[in-house]
């Protein structure tokens, strides 16, 4: 059951547009406080405990992705964290990169105050507070951001006559979001690359499978029609979807026998434990879908769920194909490997039964009609024709 609004803040720098959405809202007893600029949102803030607080992109002076962090780590320090949700179009890297760092629940349109915001506001609400490790670099990053732009919103005010040099100093804040965000990205893929190293340093075999199922997936979904961060995104995941095996027993894991059941059992609770290495950071929730999905069938036959069709994402379908011609054109313990084009013979009797019909096409044009057709598992990763996030 949705709980019931009791009291929100509208945060906009307009004071009419203010009055003009107050006057839109339809929520009976609901107590509805506005704000105009970021003191007047952080004093609010300090004193009430809201349900929402709907957060406009007008507010340059202190970014909106930003003031939510402040608000909830700062301001209200040992408090209850509140529920931010960002109005209107991000500034500068939100659309593309994820808000969940800073404490927002959601992200909405400015039309959707013209279409009645009940039902996406009811959705905000049952959506979990994003909370980062106060002991994380990240967290510490942004913790000292906040405070420098306080600190200089505060001085600011002291010498609000000369407006040209307000204006400079908002676009300076801009510019900082700006270089934030590329910090932020950069201590993502930092970390991804120390849990790959982790994954890599238990068994020897991670390193090229990973290496490889990355590049497929990435070979895949470009022929597939996916681009920018899309593909970026789905070809990081691929480099994570083995993670989970950093918990599964060295004997296991490097047996050269045959597993017996109990061992299978073992060896297919991988997706799980990556899902719950990865839940803990906000940063690599886009990648959880892939990590605990790509061992599952259209028909129903896979695992850890056995879920069927539709019900498998789009994007860990994509990397259950690359992972198996790379397990298929890898040596290992307990089996020698086939050349790519056998691996294409085994594949294509499954294609649209247990695996998608659109990956097997663009994996078998990959390896048919490039430099996957000898060994792929010797591709260049280094080569710089390729895309950063797959120079492993």
């Amino acid at each position: 059951m949705t709980p019931k609004l009791q009291r929100i803040l509208i945060v906009h720098e307009k004071p009419s547009l203010l009055e003009s959405l107050r006057s839109q809202f339809s929520f009976g007893e609901c107590e509805i406080h506005s704000a105009s600029n970021w003191t007047q949102c952080a004093a609010l803030c300090a004193d009430k405990d809201f349900d929402l607080v709907l957060l406009s992109s007008s507010i340059t002076d202190f970014p909106p992705e930003l003031l939510a962090f402040h608000i909830n780590n700062h301001v209200r320090e040992g408090k209850k964290p509140l529920r931010f949700v960002l109005c209107g179009e991000p500034l500068t890297l939100c659309a593309q990169k994820g808000v969940s760092p800073f404490g927002i629940v959601s992200q909405l349109p400015m039309r959707a105050f013209e279409n009645g915001l009940d039902k996406a506001l009811d959705e905000c609400l049952l959506t979990d507070i994003p909370q980062l490790d106060p002991q994380c670099t990240l967290f510490r990053t942004i913790s000292r951001s906040c405070v420098a732009i306080n600190q200089s919103l505060r001085m600011k005010g002291k010498f609000s006559g000369d407006i040209q040099n307000l204006r400079h100093e908002q676009k300076e804040l801009l510019y900082s979001l700006e270089f934030l965000r590329h910090k932020v990205d950069e201590c993502s893929a930092a970390t991804v690359s120390t849990i790959v190293m982790a994954a890599e340093a238990r068994d020897p075999y991670m390193r090229s499978h990973i290496k490889l199922v990355a590049r497929l997936s990435f070979e895949i979904a470009k022929r597939i029609g996916l681009s920018g961060s899309k593909l970026e995104n789905i070809t990081k995941a691929a480099r994570l979807h083995d993670i989970g095996k950093i918990g599964i027993p060295d004997e296991i894991l490097n047996k050269r026998g045959a597993l017996t059941f109990e061992q299978h059992k073992v060896i297919r609770a991988h997706p799980v434990i990556g899902k719950k290495i990865l839940e803990k950071n906000p940063a690599f929730h886009t990648y959880i879908d892939v990590v605990l999905y790509h061992h599952e069938r259209l028909d129903g036959t896979g695992y850890p769920e056995g879920r069927r069709g539709s019900d498998i994402p789009f994007e860990a379908l994509i990397v259950a194909v690359a992972d198996i011609v790379s397990a298929l054109t890898t040596d290992r313990p307990y089996r020698a490997s086939v050349k790519p084009a056998d691996a294409l013979d085994i594949i294509h009797p499954q294609k649209g039964i247990k695996l998608m019909a659109d990956a097997v096409d663009a994996v078998a044009d990959f390896i048919q009609n490039s430099d996957g057709r000898d060994k792929p598992s010797v591709f260049r990763s280094h080569d710089v024709t390729l895309p950063h996030f797959l120079r492993l």
